[in-house]
C-alpha cells in the first residue's frame, strides 16, 4: 500500500499559500507541481515552494503521472471544468469553496468523481477549528437536548481593492456572491450542526458595492426538519473592518456560541450537565496561535489518512469524520441557492431543490 501522497496545485493566487503552507508541513507528502496562467504568479511559487515543476497549462500537469491529487484553487467558476477533467485523469481532487456555483454543475462534479473511481473532497476548513470539533462532539453526545434555534452572524468588509484584485471578484459566473463565497463556509456549519433544512425565506441586495455585479447583504431564516429555526444575518459592508463571524446554538439543555472572525473562538459554553472539561472551553477555547494555518494542516492531515487508509474510492466515502466529500458539499450550496432563489421570486423556498 502506497505511504505517501504527491500534491499539485491549480491557481497560484490569494488562497494558494494557505494549502502550500500546509502541504510543507505534511509528512510523506510532495509537492510536485504547481500551474498558473499568470506567468508571475507561477514564477513567485515556483521559487517559494520549489515544486518538481511548474506549468502554465492546466491540461498539460494533468498529463503528469506523479500527481496523485490536484488542488484546485482557481476562481469559484472554473472548479466544475477543472474537477471533471482531473477526474477523468484519474486524479483525487480537492476544490476549494464554493465547489460550484450552481447544483447541476456540483452533481457532474460527483458524478465525474464516481465514474473515474476518484476522491472529492471540498475544502471546509471551519470544520477542523478546535471550536467547532468540540461543539460536534456536544452535538453527537446529545448534550443540547432539544435544539431551539441555530443562528449565523457575518460581518466583514471586502473594499473595492478587494475586488479589484481579480477580476473575476465580484462576477455573477466566476465569484457567485456573498452566500457563495464569504458565508458558504458559515452556511456549512448551520447545515452540518442544525440537519436537513426543511424551507427558507430571504432577501438578498447589494447595498455598499455599485462596482460589482453580485450581492453584498442578505438575511435569511430557515426552518430544519427538526422543527427549530434559523437565522442567517450576512454583509460585507462592515466599517472599518471585519467585525464578526459567528455561529451559535440554543438548545434546552446547552447553548453554544462560536465567535471570533472567523468561527474559531468559543464565545460561550453553557450546559445543564456541566463537566470538569466545560472549564476549559468556558474559558474561550481557540486555535493554538501558535501553529499558523492551524486549522488547512488539520485538513490535509485528514484528507492523508482517508486516501491513504481507505481503499474506498468513491466520491461519497462512509466515514469522512470533519472531512466534505462531494455529496457533503452539495448540502451548503444547495441552501445558498435556496437563498438566492427566496430572494428573487419574493416567496419561501422549500428543500430539497427540484
Amino acid at each position: 500500500m502506497k505511504n505517501y501522497l504527491n500534491f499539485a496545485l491549480a491557481g497560484c493566487a490569494r488562497i494558494s499559500s494557505k494549502h502550500l503552507d500546509a502541504i510543507e508541513q505534511l509528512p510523506e507528502s510532495k509537492l510536485v507541481a504547481v500551474c498558473d496562467v499568470n506567468e508571475k504568479r507561477l514564477g513567485e511559487v515556483v521559487n517559494k515552494y520549489n515544486p518538481s515543476i511548474g506549468y502554465g497549462n492546466y491540461q498539460d500537469m494533468l498529463r503528469n503521472e506523479n500527481i496523485d491529487v490536484v488542488i484546485i484553487c482557481t476562481p469559484s467558476g472554473l472548479h466544475p471544468e477543472m474537477t471533471i477533467e482531473a477526474a477523468d485523469a484519474g486524479k483525487d481532487v480537492i476544490v476549494e469553496k464554493p465547489m460550484a456555483l450552481n447544483l447541476a454543475d456540483a452533481d457532474d462534479m460527483i458524478e465525474a468523481c464516481d465514474k473515474n473511481s476518484t476522491r472529492l473532497f471540498v475544502v471546509k476548513q471551519y470544520r477542523h477549528h478546535l471550536p467547532v470539533i468540540e461543539t460536534r462532539k456536544a452535538l453527537d453526545r446529545g448534550r443540547f437536548g432539544e435544539i431551539y434555534q441555530l443562528s449565523v452572524v457575518l460581518k466583514w468588509t471586502r473594499d473595492q481593492e478587494y475586488f479589484s484584485s481579480g477580476s473575476w471578484r465580484g462576477t455573477k459566473n466566476m465569484d457567485g456572491g456573498i452566500f457563495l463565497n464569504q458565508a458558504i463556509h458559515h452556511l456549512d456549519l448551520l447545515r452540518w450542526f442544525g440537519g436537513p433544512i426543511k424551507r427558507v425565506y430571504s432577501i438578498v441586495n447589494n447595498l455598499g458595492h455599485p462596482g460589482i455585479e453580485t450581492d453584498d447583504t442578505g438575511v435569511a431564516t430557515v426552518e430544519f426538519e427538526s422543527g427549530a429555526l434559523g437565522s442567517i444575518d450576512a454583509t460585507i459592508c462592515t466599517y472599518p473592518r471585519n467585525l464578526e463571524g459567528a455561529i451559535a446554538i440554543y438548545g434546552k439543555n446547552g447553548s453554544v456560541k462560536i465567535g471570533g472572525l472567523a468561527a474559531d473562538k468559543t464565545e460561550l459554553w453553557e450546559f445543564r450537565d456541566y463537566t470538569n472539561e466545560d472549564g476549559a472551553y468556558s474559558s474561550r477555547l481557540t486555535n493554538p496561535a501558535s501553529i499558523p494555518n492551524f486549522a488547512h494542516r488539520q485538513f490535509y492531515q485528514r484528507v492523508k489518512s482517508c486516501i491513504l487508509e481507505n481503499d474506498s474510492y468513491q466520491a461519497s466515502v462512509v466515514d469522512l469524520g470533519h472531512l466534505v466529500d462531494g455529496f457533503e458539499g452539495r448540502k451548503s450550496l444547495e441552501l445558498a441557492e435556496a437563498i438566492y432563489k427566496s430572494s428573487a421570486l419574493h416567496q419561501e423556498v422549500y428543500l430539497p431543490i427540484k
